[in-house]
C-alpha cells in the first residue's frame, strides 16, 4: 500500500440532489425504526404507508426490519432488532459516476488502492466503499466464523472519501464487508472517535505499518517489527529501516516459497515471544490486521510483484541514496511500496557484500489454489448474495430441528414481510457449515432441490423472483430454539 493524495471531484448538479435526497430518506426511514417493536417485520402495508408519505419505493422496498439471533444465544436472551437496507437501496449510478471513477483512477494512478496493481490498462478496476455500506462481516469465535449483519455506515454510501478504486480481488474475495474496529462500533460512539484497524489510503500513511521484502515479495507489519526493535534493542526509527533494507533477513518470520525459513533463527524466537507478550496486553498491529484482511500476501499478487521487481532491477538505478523513492514512484504505476523497499535494499547490497540480494525464482510461488481456500468459506458468496438470505422462524416453529425457512430480505419475498403474521425471529447462514446442505424449492406443480452455491450463480433479479414464487427451505441438522 501506498499513501493516496485524496481529493474530492466536482459533480452535476443533478448528482449532488439525489445523493442529498437518498441520504435524507435514509436517516428519516431509519429513525422511523428505531423505536418499532420486536419480533415484528414490515407488512406490505406498511411499505405502501410509507411510499405514500413520500418515501422512494426503491428504498422502502429494500429497508430491512427484522430482529436477529445469533448462533451464540440461542436461547434468545440477546435477540437484537436490526434494522438497515439491503443491497439494492444503494444506487451505483449515484456513486460510480464517470466522474468519480476517473477522479479515483486519476488519483490511484491506476492501480488498486489496497494491493497497488495496476487495473487500468484492462479495465478491471471498480469502485468500493472502505467503510462498507451494505453488509458489515464480523468475526465470529473462529477467524474463519463470519457474522453478518446490515452495515451501520449506510449513510457513508455517496461520501467521496468513503469511496475507492480497487481490484475485485481485494475487494470481494478478501475485503468483502470487513471493517475491524478496537473498542466500540458506531453509532455506539460518534464515527470520528471510532478505532479502525484498516489502513485509510487516504488518511495514514501506510508505509507506516506495511512493507514489502525484496527477498520473497512479501508484506510484513512494518508497525510490529518496529515495536519489536524499539523495544527489544533501542533503537530508532530510522535505525530500524536501515536495518530492514541492508539486511532483509532482519524481518522476522519471513519464509521463500517452499516455505523454508530465510530470517535468522534466534531472531524468530525473540520475535515470536515479545509479539505473544504485546497482543496478550492488549496490542495491536494495523498493519497485520490490513495484510491479513486484504490478502495482501496471497499467491498470484507475490508472483506479480516478484515479476515486476524483475523488471525494475533491470530499468533502474541505484547509485544515488537520496534519491531512490522517486526513482520509485517514477518508474513504477504498479507496487510502488514495494519498489521503495527494493531500491535501498539494493542500493545498500552494492555498497556492503554481506547484504546481497537475490531474487527467487519466479516459478516456484505457492500454489494460488491452496491461498484461496484459506479464505473464510463465506467470502466465496457474493456480498449481495449474503446480505440478500436469512433463517425465518415464527414463534410456532421454534422446536423444529431439521429444516428452516430460508428468505430473501425483499418486500417481494412471499413470506417475509407480506401479511401479518406471528412473532418471528431471523438468524444468520453459517456459512462455514450451512453451505453444503439441501436446498428444496416448492413451487405451485411440483419440489427440487439447490445449493447455496448454485442461488449465488443467479443475478439478483433471479433470486428475487425465485423467492416471490415459491417456497424455500433448508434440511439439515439444526438446533432447537427457545422463546
Amino acid at each position: 500500500m501506498i499513501a493516496i493524495g485524496f481529493s474530492t471531484t466536482k459533480q452535476t448538479p443533478d448528482i449532488d440532489v439525489k445523493q442529498a435526497a437518498a441520504l435524507k430518506q435514509m436517516q428519516a426511514l431509519q429513525a422511523r425504526l428505531t423505536e418499532g417493536p420486536k419480533y415484528h417485520t414490515l407488512t406490505q402495508a406498511d411499505r405502501q404507508r410509507l411510499i405514500k408519505e413520500g418515501y422512494a419505493a426503491d428504498l422502502v422496498d429494500n429497508l430491512v426490519f427484522i430482529t436477529q439471533r445469533n448462533a451464540a444465544n440461542l436461547s434468545g436472551a440477546k435477540d437484537q432488532l436490526i434494522t438497515g437496507f439491503t443491497y439494492a437501496a444503494f444506487d451505483p449510478a449515484l456513486y460510480e459516476t464517470d466522474e468519480i471513477s476517473l477522479h479515483l483512477q486519476q488519483i490511484n494512478q491506476g492501480c488498486c488502492c489496497y494491493c497497488e496493481s495496476y487495473l487500468s490498462a484492462t479495465e478491471s478496476g471498480k469502485i468500493s466503499h472502505f467503510r462498507p455500506v451494505q453488509l458489515l462481516d464480523e468475526t465470529g469465535i473462529s477467524p474463519c466464523d463470519i457474522v453478518n449483519q446490515c452495515s451501520p455506515y449506510y449513510h457513508l454510501a455517496y461520501q467521496q472519501d468513503n469511496l475507492v478504486y480497487c481490484c475485485p480481488a481485494c475487494d470481494e474475495q478478501y475485503k468483502a464487508g470487513q471493517f475491524p474496529i478496537v473498542g466500540k462500533r458506531f453509532p455506539e460512539i460518534e464515527l470520528e472517535h471510532e478505532q479502525g484497524l484498516l489502513i485509510d489510503p487516504y488518511y495514514d500513511d501506510p508505509r507506516q505499518y506495511v512493507r514489502f521484502n525484496p527477498q520473497n515479495g512479501q508484506a510484513f507489519a512494518y508497525d510490529l517489527v518496529q515495536l519489536f526493535y524499539q523495544h527489544t534493542q533501542s533503537l530508532d526509527k530510522d535505525d530500524i529501516a536501515e536495518l530492514l533494507w541492508r539486511q532483509p533477513s532482519a524481518i522476522p518470520l519471513q519464509c521463500n516459497a517452499a516455505g523454508q525459513s530465510i530470517s535468522q533463527q534466534e531472531l524468530n524466537q525473540q520475535f515470536q515471544t515479545w509479539r505473544n507478550q504485546y497482543l496478550n496486553s492488549g496490542g495491536v498491529s494495523k498493519g497485520h490486521i490490513t495484510i491479513t484482511t486484504l490478502g495482501l500476501n496471497r499467491a498470484s499478487l507475490v508472483l506479480a510483484r516478484l515479476a515486476s521487481l524483475n523488471q525494475l532491477k533491470l530499468s533502474a538505478s541505484v547509485a544515488d541514496s537520496s534519491k531512490l523513492n522517486d526513482i520509485a514512484m517514477d518508474h513504477s504505476h504498479a507496487y510502488r511500496s514495494l519498489a521503495i523497499d527494493a531500491l535501498h535494499t539494493w542500493h545498500y547490497q552494492q555498497t556492503d557484500e554481506s547484504s546481497a540480494v537475490t531474487l527467487p525464482p519466479l516459478a516456484t510461488g505457492p500454489d494460488t489454489n491452496t491461498a484461496i481456500a484459506n479464505r473464510p468459506q463465506a467470502f466465496k458468496f457474493p456480498q449481495w448474495f449474503r446480505a440478500s438470505l436469512r433463517y425465518f422462524v415464527t414463534e410456532s416453529e421454534l422446536d423444529k430441528t431439521q429444516q428452516r425457512q430460508l428468505v430473501c430480505l425483499s418486500s417481494k419475498d412471499r413470506v417475509y414481510g407480506q401479511q401479518p403474521k406471528e412473532k418471528c425471529i431471523f438468524l444468520p447462514i453459517d456459512w462455514e457449515k450451512d453451505t453444503s446442505n439441501i436446498i428444496k424449492v416448492r413451487s405451485h406443480r411440483n419440489i427440487w432441490e439447490s445449493s447455496f452455491s448454485e442461488l449465488a450463480r443467479s443475478r439478483p433479479l433471479e433470486l428475487i423472483n425465485l423467492f416471490t414464487h415459491n417456497e424455500v427451505w433448508v434440511e439439515g441438522a439444526f438446533e432447537a430454539l427457545t422463546t
